[in-house]
Parts: C-alpha cells; sequence; structure tokens
C-alpha cells in the first residue's frame, strides 16, 4: 500500500507544471489624469504597456518610479504600485504699456 501512495504522489509531482510566480501591479492616477490599466495580477516577466493622459488644464509630469516615459512599458518582477503625477498647466503673462500710463497687478485665482 505505501509503495501504491508513493508511486501516486511521484505521477502527481511529476505531471505538474512549474508555473511562474504571480505579481500584483497596482497601477493610478494623480488629480489631473487618468491611466489606460489599473494594473491586475501578472505572471513574471509579463511586460505590460501604460499610457497616462492628462485631463484639460493639466499635463503629465513622471510616474512615481521617476520615470519619464509615456507610454511606459513596465516588466513584471515583483508587487508593484505605480502612480501617474500631473501638474496643472502654468501659463506665463507679459505685460507692457505703450505711451504714459501704468499696470498693475492682482491675482484673482490660481
Amino acid at each position: 500500500m505505501r509503495r501504491i501512495l508513493l508511486l501516486a504522489l511521484l505521477i502527481v509531482f511529476s505531471c505538474s507544471k512549474d508555473e511562474p510566480p504571480r505579481y500584483l501591479l497596482s497601477v493610478s492616477a494623480s488629480l489631473g489624469g487618468a491611466v489606460s490599466t489599473t494594473g491586475g495580477d501578472y505572471a513574471e516577466g509579463k511586460s505590460v504597456t501604460i499610457t497616462a493622459t492628462a485631463n484639460a488644464e493639466y499635463q503629465f509630469v513622471n510616474w512615481s518610479n521617476g520615470s519619464t516615459q509615456n507610454p511606459i512599458t513596465v516588466t513584471v518582477m515583483a508587487d508593484q504600485v505605480l502612480t501617474a503625477n500631473f501638474a496643472k498647466v502654468k501659463y506665463g503673462l507679459t505685460l507692457s504699456t505703450e505711451g504714459e500710463g501704468t499696470v498693475s497687478e492682482e491675482l484673482i485665482s490660481s
């Protein structure tokens, strides 16, 4: 009986396939934009391409890992959290006068 059990275990273990480990990729966007995927559960070594899209009046700055590539391709090798960072667009304003007079500045809303 013991030999049969050992033989059965040997067959089960020899027939099972070694699957690569799986990891969680979590993707999010800061205020001012969106990302093409929120991530998921991926096999080790899987490449995932993610695009960050800025809302109107915002611009993409970088990813939380420091990369400024957009889209970015991430190779999943461990659990990872990635955030797309956006910033409000800033516009320059130059004032000048012709002739006599003055110009004053008052910030109403930033």
